[in-house]
């Protein structure tokens, strides 16, 4: 493309230069991570999704921390956090007019510096190859030590409720009147790395939204800033969750049948419907202390909406910068019936998620095939109602709060930033309760379809795990 005046050569090159270098730390820390954690499939797991929440983070904080080149220049130096993410690597290459390296002309500061903030691709290549190096070394020495340590209870495990590693006996616990429920909800969350990941995701997820309302009220964040932020974290939540809800739904019959448990849940007289129920329901409560997280940290939020911000300098509101709402006057950083519509919203898509999930799992012969079809149709799904909703909603008129329901990320841009999403609806005093109105009625139709879906397998469930009988 370079002869018709496309990305130079130099471009190009560098930008296979960042993905081989972003490929080459992916592999060094999913050895680490399975090495590290000594379980191959949930290591690969909680890999992805820290990468996620890794790409997410740092990418706000670049937005945050960009300064422009020169007074009324459209045009920003790169950050501290550029050579840290491969697509701030990228960017630089490809809107190389607009987000420009620091040259520090005339200024005399240290190599480091000139080097990470003059030359991030160069830093983010060399570093992902040290780096990647030194995990491999680490990871070497680590499994000559593994399984070195057997047969003692060590206190934290005590403390969790947990046995020995490898024990083969354990107390008896009692399970209610559905075994599969209680194997679901409980026996996946009884290591020590996901009792950890489940309770940190709660814990850290609460303590960012009380972090961002304490800098809020002290005027440290602007109101802008709150929303972006606010925008970002509830996002990056809600994806996590989709993760984890397609991951688990999609392994819990495929891991089933790989390692023969299946064929001996098929000898008792559990019935198909019971079983697929089980697992739904079980897999549901298993997330529901996820789920809380950002229903808790919208809550927060409109709590100290529903106060006027208990007196905070500077107020809470915000003015319209769209023109098509100018008429509108300021509006507070963040709808607070998001609390409530997320509240409808989020556990039902959840379970529509779970249920595709289970469908892929009993038609998959494998856990990686069944994880790769579920999340391929939630994201080929979600990202074409994304694309359509996005650039239809505003002006859908008075109908759009009702528009943006069907996903939870469209309802949490649309409330946090409604004079962008909603456009003229903003304008009539209902659109709040339309809000409400629009996520208790899609909250319906994705329950209606679990229903359904669920129908849909309990149907066939015996003529597809016969197909894949004696397969692993």
């Amino acid at each position: 493309t370079q002869f018709f005046g496309g990305v130079p050569g130099e471009t190009v090159f560098s930008s296979y230069a960042i993905a081989a270098c972003s490929a080459l730390i992916v592999a060094a820390i999913a050895i680490t991570l399975s090495v590290t954690r000594t379980a191959g499939r949930r290591a690969v797991f909680i890999f992805y999704i820290s990468v996620v929440m890794y790409l997410f983070v740092t990418y706000f904080f670049d937005i945050q921390l960009r300064t422009p080149v020169a007074p009324g220049s459209s045009a920003v130096n790169t950050t501290v956090m550029t050579p840290l993410n491969p697509f701030l690597a990228l960017e630089v290459l490809l809107r190389s007019n607009t987000y420009v390296p620091n040259s520090f002309v005339g200024e005399t500061v240290g190599w480091s510096k000139r080097a990470w903030f003059g030359h991030p691709i160069s830093v983010f290549c060399w570093g992902c190859a040290l780096i990647s190096v030194s995990l491999m070394l680490f990871s070497t020495l680590r499994l000559r030590v593994i399984g070195a340590k057997v047969g003692t209870v060590p206190w934290y495990r005590k403390v969790l409720g947990l046995g020995a590693r490898g024990a083969t006996e354990r107390p008896p616990r009692s399970v209610g009147n559905n075994p599969i429920v209680w194997r679901e909800a409980h026996s996946r969350g009884k290591t020590l790395p996901a009792i950890l990941g489940r309770w940190s995701f709660v814990v850290v997820g609460v303590a960012i939204a009380l972090v961002m309302l304490i800098l809020y009220h002290r005027s440290v964040m602007t109101t802008m800033t709150l929303r972006d932020a606010l925008a970002t974290v509830l996002s990056a939540e809600v994806v996590i969750i989709t993760l984890i809800a397609l991951n688990m739904s999609a392994t819990s019959v495929s891991r089933e049948r790989e390692d023969g448990s299946l064929d001996i849940i098929l000898t008792t007289p559990i019935q198909p419907g019971p079983y697929l129920w089980g697992k739904l329901r079980g897999l549901i409560q298993f997330l529901v202390p996820m789920l809380l997280v950002p229903i808790i940290t919208t809550s927060i939020f409109a709590i100290y909406i529903l106060f006027n911000g208990f007196g905070r300098t500077g107020g809470i509101t915000i003015a319209p910068t769209m023109s098509n709402v100018s008429s509108v006057g300021p509006l507070p950083f963040m709808v607070p019936e998001l609390a409530i519509a997320i509240t409808f919203v989020l556990p039902s898509f959840i379970a529509a998620c779970v249920i595709v999930g289970l469908d892929q799992s009993i038609k998959s012969k494998g856990t990686i095939k069944s994880v790769i079809a579920a999340a391929g149709w939630v994201i080929v799904i979600a990202g074409a109602l994304s694309i359509c909703l996005f650039p239809l909603a505003p002006n859908l008129g008075p109908i759009s709060p009702i528009a943006v329901n069907l996903l939870p990320i469209n309802l949490v841009f649309s409330a946090v930033r409604p004079e962008e999403f909603l456009g003229t609806a903003v304008e009539h005093e209902s659109y709040r309760v339309t809000l409400i109105v629009g996520a208790v009625v899609t909250s319906a139709l994705y329950l209606l379809f679990v229903y359904a879906y669920l129908g849909s397998i309990k149907r066939t469930f015996m003529m597809n795990v016969r197909k894949l009988a004696g397969t692993n």
